[in-house]
């Protein structure tokens, strides 16, 4: 485990040290050192690495000198591929520095290592003899750098026809791969297409049972319509022969109504003219209410009207007895109680509460005074004289 989070923290080491994060990057290629220390595996190649990452970061931050330890250290080592490429690193710091000839002398130890590094290394010492106008060494470098630098243009040229193929090919399988799409997109269109002209076609041959079906049922709906509309018709005519039987029955009947009218008025005339025996011994209203008033209850009972009373008023001192009212009644049903009998509807038999109502408005008071006289509400009294009033007609 710590070993592989030591090649991680390295890999942010290199990260930050190309972005020139130094203070992270020394951070995190410690960490790295630390973990690969805390590990207990010897992984020479990551340590090798971990150390000349230090000592690029080292060198970065204006520490040289603990940088150029580190990669003398690494220059001694054991591994030959180690040794020189900490050779390659000490040899740019002196080229950068301007110390040439401790520079040329590490760049020789490098030129040997591999074609990179001695194309990499017969260039700067060229270019160190082209400053220091050493012209014999710069002559015996540049055969290597000429023939490395043919070799590089030739294996340019290769890789550019390999990569010009490889895109030709790419260019091709793309191609391919577009036809293909494309084909699949005009099969699937036109599957597509074809599953969308069956849906409709079988929707529409559907559709078209369904109004089939709701139009044979709305003529099964006509047709009985049609039945029932001549039922109806027939009906009509047997009504229509009914009603016409009823008007004639309905004429004769009017005209012999009129027969019974003129017999009933002739009737009527006849007994106006014969004289009534009943009539003749009958006294007149005007003589009936004269014998009332002459009794002196009544005219005692009649002289209260001149009292002012108010219809939502209350008179205990003209409240009546039991005896006076009924002696108001006996005087009038004795003289009146015929005549008032025969002005209310045929069956209809008066009570005494009625006949005390009709008698003390005989008397002459009204719907206030009984009221008061009677110790009855207002609206009472109102209401039932309003009857008697329909009742009679007046």
């Amino acid at each position: 485990m710590f070993l592989s989070i030591a090649q991680d923290k390295y890999q942010m080491a290199s990260i930050y040290n190309k972005m020139n994060e130094d203070s992270l990057a020394l951070s995190s290629i410690m960490e790295a050192d630390s973990l690969l220390t805390l590990s207990g595996r010897d992984d020479s190649r990551l340590r090798e690495r971990i150390a000349r990452t230090r000592a690029m970061i080292l060198y970065n931050i204006g520490r040289q000198d603990e940088a150029r330890g580190i990669i003398i250290s690494l220059i001694n080592s054991s591994d030959d591929e180690t040794s020189m490429m900490s050779c390659g690193m000490l040899a740019d710091i002196y080229y950068n520095e301007g110390q040439y000839d401790s520079a040329i002398y590490y760049y020789e130890r490098y030129f040997s290592m591999h074609k990179f590094s001695r194309m990499d290394a017969a260039r700067r010492i060229i270019e160190i003899c082209d400053i220091t106008g050493d012209s014999e060494k710069a002559a015996q470098y540049a055969p290597y750098l000429a023939e490395d630098t043919a070799d590089e243009i030739a294996l340019t040229s290769v890789k550019n026809e390999i990569v010009a193929a490889y895109g030709r090919y790419v260019a091709g399988r793309e191609a391919a791969k577009k036809a293909r799409l494309w084909r699949m997109i005009i099969v699937v269109v036109a599957v597509s297409a074809a599953a969308v002209v069956a849906v409709l076609s079988l929707n529409g041959m559907f559709r078209k049972r369904r109004h089939m079906k709701e139009i044979e049922k709305k003529d099964v709906e006509i047709e009985s319509l049609n039945r029932e509309i001549g039922d109806r018709e027939w009906l009509v005519g047997v009504m229509k022969g009914r009603a016409r039987s009823a008007s004639r029955e309905a004429e004769e009947l009017k005209g012999r109504m009129r027969e019974l009218e003129a017999e009933n008025a002739a009737m009527r005339s006849a007994m106006r003219s014969a004289p009534s025996p009943s009539s003749a011994a009958r006294p007149s209203f005007k003589e009936c209410m004269s014998a009332v008033m002459d009794d002196a209850t009544c005219r005692r009972v009649s002289a209260m009207n001149d009292v002012f009373v108010k219809a939502s008023g209350s008179y205990p001192e003209l409240l009546l007895d039991k005896a006076t009212l009924r002696r108001v009644v006996d005087v009038v049903d004795e003289h009146l109680g015929d005549i008032m009998q025969d002005i209310v509807p045929e069956g209809y038999k008066l009570k005494y509460d009625d006949k005390l109502l009709l008698s003390l408005c005989l008397v002459g008071l009204d719907d206030k005074h009984i009221a008061a006289v009677t110790g009855t509400a207002y609206n009472n009294v109102y209401r039932r004289m309003q009857r008697f009033h329909e009742m009679i007609g007046d």
